[in-house]
């Protein structure tokens, strides 16, 4: 894919934050590179003759991130796989340039903020990485 998708927590309408370490050891072992700032990897899945996927992130603080962002998402059901498992254990939303977004629980729902609902619906509720995968293909 040759956008980028957004990975963000929230708490009561508000941002909320992640550990950094945590969504670090969930794509280890496919950092290609770090570059020097250390806020971004490049992320290599299944086909590595495919650009890199690039994996931004701001600090919040000691270990802690809002979310990130990935550009070029590769469509390897691994990458799906993480980005699921992210949404399963944090209270995340997965959103995209386009008309929807993926949340891995329907609690998360009172939590983000209004605006978000109003302008991309209701998020679709999963934590399979090929429903999320083809849900992100379909609505893009």
């Amino acid at each position: 894919m040759s956008f980028a998708i957004f990975v963000t927590a929230f708490r009561d309408g508000e941002g909320a934050s992640l550990p950094l370490s945590t969504i670090r050891e969930r794509f280890e072992k496919h950092v290609l590179r770090r570059e020097d700032d250390g806020k971004s990897w490049h992320l290599a899945f299944g086909d590595e003759s495919l650009p890199p996927a690039v994996l931004t992130y701001r600090v919040m603080g000691s270990d802690q991130i809002g979310g990130f962002a990935i550009e070029r998402p590769h469509d390897d059901v691994e990458f799906w796989a993480i980005i699921a498992g992210i949404l399963r254990d944090y209270p995340c939303v997965l959103y995209w340039p386009g008309t929807s977004a993926v949340m891995g629980s329907l609690d998360l729902l009172s939590h983000l903020p209004k605006t978000m609902v109003e302008k991309l619906g209701i998020p679709l509720v999963s934590t399979d990485p090929e429903r999320i995968r083809q849900h992100v293909w379909d609505h893009s």
